[in-house]
């Protein structure tokens, strides 16, 4: 399992986010504090709050190939 903190500042960070996944083939978990909610899903992540720091879970899939779609929403 590999795990990246990302943050989405708007809606728009969120979309952007979601359209690069469109073809990713991997489960993804989200998660802030307790809250876990599929990396996915527009009504999860939305549940999580915007312009929060997130812990991104990689399950399955390829890391080097999920780092490359959504680099732009990873915090160091």
């Amino acid at each position: 399992m590999s795990e990246v903190k990302v943050m989405f500042n708007t809606l728009e960070d969120i979309r952007k986010y979601l359209r690069a996944l469109d073809s990713f083939n991997g489960d993804l978990d989200l998660q802030y504090e307790s809250q876990i909610v599929d990396g996915k899903s527009l009504l999860g992540i939305l549940s999580l709050g915007i312009g929060k720091l997130l812990n991104l879970k990689l399950h399955y899939g390829n890391p080097d190939e999920l780092m490359e779609k959504i680099g732009f929403c990873c915090c160091r």
